[in-house]
């Protein structure tokens, strides 16, 4: 008739209650039971005991028979009523231990749901951290390189004959004569990406001791080169062009594209044409031809820092080649 609490800690906290709520309504219709059991028992006593002293002088035996009935109908009453408290008593505990369960089951419900409620704040705060843009430091330029040299808005280099060499730079003009090979003729640094470099090579002096450019090697970026040696014998030009470990003989008519910094160019009458840009508009270009018995090397420019021999900055030790 009656359902006791469920003892599983696996029910939900509102089942829990369910059930308590129902063992409380059915502990109050106990109550209301006990109290007409009482009622009753109370009101047939009574009644009896009166209706024993009115007949009490008619019928003795009668009365005696009444009191005998209504003890024993007041016993029977008093024994339901005593197993019904015990059954209150019961259920009542059953209802304390149920109390006790679910304010365990509530006390473990809230701690999680602060748990709960700490992850969701941490979720929150990631997430706001992940949508709100990141301050990145301002974006630093490294400092440029000194450049090392002479700052030429124009200049024009050239080697020629036994050899003279005559340099403008600025408008600055100055001329010698030097038998000797020079490794740094023209040398235009950083102005140049990957450089440029102009360095000749004379041959075995004369009788008199003059000598002429026997070659010109011109150092490109990235480890390339292009050397023009001349060949007296037939009073040509034979031009190679290196890069890498890769040599190649470049005919006459045929150019090489320097990517988008410049070319290497030989004309059909086989001298060579070399140009090659920079940032700031900076500009070289070196033209290589016979004359005589050797190389004219004429290098001129734009927009560069120049350093080397024509730039009279530095005249390096210089030494004559054996032909």
């Amino acid at each position: 008739m009656y359902n006791s609490v469920s003892n599983s800690s696996s029910e939900s906290p509102l089942a829990g209650f369910e059930q308590l709520l129902q063992t409380e309504i059915e502990d109050q219709l106990i109550q209301q039971q006990l109290a007409q059991f009482e009622q009753s028992a109370n009101a047939e006593l009574g009644l009896n005991y009166l209706d024993d002293a009115d007949d009490a002088d008619d019928a003795d035996d009668a009365d005696d028979a009444g009191v005998t009935s209504s003890l024993g109908q007041s016993n029977s009453l008093m024994n339901q009523l005593q197993s019904l408290e015990q059954f209150q008593a019961r259920l009542q505990n059953q209802g304390n231990n149920g109390v006790n369960r679910q304010l365990n089951q509530l006390m473990q419900a809230e701690q999680l749901l602060q748990v709960l409620g700490m992850v969701a704040e941490s979720e929150a705060q990631l997430a706001s951290q992940a949508s709100s843009p990141t301050s990145t430091p301002p974006a630093t330029t490294p400092p440029k390189p000194t450049p090392q040299g002479t700052e030429a808005k124009s200049f024009d280099i050239k080697s020629w004959g036994d050899p003279h060499i005559a340099s403008t730079v600025n408008g600055n003009s100055t001329s010698q004569t030097d038998m000797n090979s020079i490794d740094d003729l023209v040398d235009t640094g950083s102005s140049i990406k990957g450089g440029y470099k102009v360095s000749t090579t004379t041959s075995t002096p004369e009788a008199n001791g003059v000598t002429y450019n026997k070659s010109t090697t011109i150092d490109l970026a990235n480890g390339a080169k292009v050397v023009d040696t001349y060949n007296a014998a037939n009073n040509t030009q034979a031009v190679t062009f290196t890069k890498g470990h890769v040599t190649e003989n470049l005919s006459d008519g045929s150019t090489v594209n320097l990517r988008n910094t410049g070319s290497i160019h030989v004309n059909n009458d086989g001298s060579l044409d070399i140009k090659a840009n920079g940032p700031n508009a900076a500009s070289v270009q070196t033209v290589v031809t016979t004359n005589g018995k050797g190389l004219d090397v004429d290098t001129s420019g734009s927009n560069v820092y120049l350093s080397g021999y024509g730039a009279n900055e530095q005249k390096p030790q210089s030494t004559s080649t054996v032909a």
